[in-house]
């Protein structure tokens, strides 16, 4: 049980320093965008924005599985217990990656990001 516990600790603990990555890495590129000589375009900003989603999904849904893991290993008798750390019997809509992208953790700031980036790209630039 307790390394099924340190897995999900480790995933949830990857999921949250990537949102902080995420969340600097695209406010940086924001601020060399609008900058007078830009030489980095909104275009990188999405990209980047789709790949920290996607990459927080993909911690979210691991996290997700081994929680079920933990869920069917704390009912079983020690007797028998088999040790797996397996997680592929743990797939289902809820776990999966496109589940996870769409999830209420992850959706709200991803989509507030784009809306942000949309925001600066043409109300801002525009005036």
């Amino acid at each position: 049980m307790d390394f099924i516990q340190s897995v999900i600790s480790r995933m949830n603990s990857n999921s949250f320093v990537l949102k902080g990555w995420g969340v600097s890495l695209i406010s940086v590129l924001l601020a060399l965008t609008y900058k007078e000589t830009a030489l980095i375009s909104t275009e990188i900003c999405y990209f980047a924005t789709i790949i920290f989603w996607g990459l927080d999904a993909y911690y979210l849904s691991r996290e997700r599985m081994y929680r079920a893991l933990y869920d069917k290993v704390r009912i079983i008798t020690e007797d028998k217990i088999d040790f797996s750390m397996s997680v592929t019997d743990h797939k289902n809509s809820s776990t999966g990656w496109w589940g996870c992208i769409v999830s209420k953790t992850i959706l709200p700031l991803y989509l507030g990001i784009i809306i942000i980036i949309y925001f600066l790209k043409f109300v801002i630039r525009t005036s």
